[in-house]
């Protein structure tokens, strides 16, 4: 946990490093009498990297509504800069049948 409060994490767009710069206000909500996170959930030993991490992913898509739904590999290349590639498996139900 940072004393200050203030994080910044480095994303990528085409390559080029970007950093985002976000505080760890993390959106809250009240269940009952208790406070929970809205999103990324706080661990249970209190490490809040994942809360952090998805405000600054939210931030440098725009805001959270930009990242619902989205898909995860597009989320690993924004963070790691490395290319992915994506392959669909067609499984027939008829080859299953003639191999048994």
């Amino acid at each position: 946990m940072s004393p200050n409060g203030i994080y910044a994490v480095n994303f990528w767009t085409l390559g080029v490093p970007h950093t985002v710069i976000v505080d760890d206000l993390i959106p809250m909500q009240n269940h009952y009498g208790t406070y929970y996170s809205v999103f990324a959930k706080v661990g249970l030993d209190d490490a809040v990297w994942a809360p952090v991490l998805e405000k600054a992913f939210a931030k440098y898509h725009g805001n959270y509504n930009h990242i619902v739904g989205g898909d995860s590999r597009l989320a690993a290349r924004t963070l790691s800069g490395a290319p992915y590639d994506s392959i669909k498996h067609d499984h027939d139900s008829g080859d299953a049948a003639a191999a048994a």
